[in-house]
């Protein structure tokens, strides 16, 4: 019974050692944790703030000092996840996006003018208050691994070999689309094509998309023929 009054004590003692005057806790407030505001003492303990007698032991026995129950981020987070029953949402699944509902209402916010033809729909888009540029987007396409594509072209002119490798340098520096030759009734035509995944596209992409396209489709046709066809 001595040897435990000397050893609560001694505690004691150190605890009174590490006690700020007049800007310490009362005894058994909270311990203050260490770091860069609370540096150690001699002791290991914070040199600034006293420690509860709880605390001290704690520290001396090498375990770590009890925090409220229920404060700690982690304690948080599992009530959280116990008041939902440990939902894992596994019934949830993502909207099928429709593809065609989502050009028509980038065509209709924009104001652009649109015939519907199967799977080709034709887009004009005014450039500037005196030039205009089609827009053919075609629906039904997949890539290799199955997944819905949305393609967009736009015709510039006839192609001639002559132009092919001007071509393929300008594709290095667009960001949407790039130029290509592609079969049509008067023959091979230079258009600029791109590509899109139906599941990934959103209204903003799509009017980008669209509208980059018609633009420099226009520029190129502006350069290889003085009047505006397409």
């Amino acid at each position: 019974a001595v040897a435990g009054r000397q050893r609560v004590k001694d505690t004691v003692d150190v605890e009174e050692q590490h006690r700020c005057p007049g800007t310490s806790p009362p005894r058994g407030h909270p311990p203050v944790p260490i770091d860069a505001t609370h540096p150690p003492g001699p002791h290991g303990w914070c040199g600034t703030h006293a420690w509860s007698s709880s605390s001290l032991q704690a520290r001396q026995a090498g375990t770590a000092p009890a925090t409220a129950a229920g404060t700690t981020p982690a304690a948080v987070a599992g009530a959280g996840a116990a008041a939902g029953g440990g939902l894992d949402f596994g019934e949830l699944s993502q909207t099928a996006s429709d593809p065609r509902a989502l050009v028509r209402a980038v065509v209709v916010s924009s104001n652009w003018s649109l015939e519907e033809a199967g799977n080709a729909w034709r887009i004009t888009v005014p450039i500037g208050s005196l030039r205009k540029q089609t827009v053919t987007v075609t629906f039904g396409g997949r890539d290799e691994e199955g997944h819905d594509v949305i393609s967009y072209s736009s015709p510039c002119g006839p192609a001639t070999e002559q132009n092919a490798v001007a071509l393929l340098r300008y594709n290095t520096k667009m960001v949407h689309g790039g130029f290509a030759f592609a079969p049509s009734d008067g023959g091979e035509m230079i258009v600029v094509q791109s590509n899109q995944l139906a599941d990934t596209a959103d209204p903003l992409e799509v009017t980008r998309v669209i509208t980059a396209i018609a633009w420099q489709a226009d520029k190129a046709e502006g350069k290889l023929s003085a009047e505006d066809q397409f």
